[in-house]
């Protein structure tokens, strides 16, 4: 990566790569926090974090399962049985 900066440790590829991680939760706590650091210290990471959040929180918004009165509800298993019989 061109103009790569090391910050925290942690050059801007390494918390490009790793980015995704942190949004899930999954990187170790020390990890989170250094990742942290470069970010507040990194204006191009940081833009870049703040787009990738707004996106990610974004999808998983528009992902929550919608909630179905019973009698549609009713009619989608119904369906879902005609079309899967595995499933009954």
């Amino acid at each position: 990566m061109e103009g790569e900066r090391m910050l925290a440790g942690l050059r801007c590829g390494e918390v490009l790569a790793e980015l995704s991680e942190y949004l899930d939760g999954n990187l170790s706590p020390a990890r989170a926090r250094q990742l942290q650091e470069h970010v507040r210290e990194c204006e191009p990471c940081a833009k870049f974090s703040a787009e990738l959040s707004a996106a990610v929180h974004a999808l998983r918004a528009g992902l929550r399962t919608p909630s179905l009165d019973e009698p549609t509800a009713s009619r989608f298993r119904q369906r879902l049985k005609q079309e899967i019989p595995d499933l009954a």
